[in-house]
């Protein structure tokens, strides 16, 4: 049984870089944008392991001072 990978991806900064290294890529839909999600999740794995899941979160920054 291989170990297993979770990816976390922030979906603000994803689609900024998505749209400036896609050619066309406003053209895209959610499908076309989810299958290349896949892809560059698998090519950033380690060999040896598994993708167990992708985590996309898209959420405003917080704006209260901690």
């Amino acid at each position: 049984m291989k170990p297993s990978v979770a990816v976390l991806i922030d979906g603000s900064f994803f689609l900024k870089r998505y749209y400036h290294l896609y050619n066309g890529a406003n053209a895209h839909d959610a499908d076309t944008i989810a299958k290349n999600i896949c892809k560059a999740a698998i090519r950033h794995i380690p060999q040896g392991y598994e993708l167990y899941r992708i985590f996309y979160y898209d959420c405003f920054p917080r704006d209260k001072k901690m």
